[in-house]
């Protein structure tokens, strides 16, 4: 086998070796750290790829596992702007994500959302009537 030959079946051979290193079809377009978080973390390529598409990485996805917001929630509150402990704090606190979301907007803490509306206030009326520098009564 001459010189040129030979390195070009080594050239070959080093080609065909680096494409089976590539991740497989599934986990397209991910890194192998990143597939190894979501592996990790116990979630499936699929569903990693799903994640990843609506920013939540698998580092992140633990933090929302750890709050217990899960599955579809996860898309709810993050989609919404929420990270993992502030979505858990409007979450205990009785609130979905998208009434969350329109107290947050408005500058309301999860606190102040349960006060005025333990006070029989709704968003606007509460808006209203903090703008007069008043509060719930408790």
């Amino acid at each position: 086998m001459n010189i040129k030959a030979s390195l070009f079946a080594v050239a070959f051979i080093t080609a065909l070796l680096a494409g089976c290193s590539s991740p497989p079809a599934p986990w397209a377009g991910m890194s192998q750290t990143e597939i190894t978080g979501w592996r990790t973390a116990g979630v499936d390529a699929k569903s990693a790829q799903s994640y990843e598409k609506a920013g939540v990485t698998a580092t992140a996805y633990v933090e929302w596992v750890a709050v217990k917001i899960t599955g579809k929630e996860i898309f709810d509150w993050a989609g919404k702007g929420f990270k993992p402990t502030e979505a858990s704090q409007w979450k205990t606190a009785g609130f979905d994500s998208t009434a969350a979301a329109s107290w947050k907007k408005e500058a309301f803490t999860p606190t102040e959302a349960v006060s005025w509306t333990k006070a029989g206030f709704d968003l606007k009326k509460a808006i209203i009537e903090r703008a007069k520098g008043l509060k719930p009564i408790e």
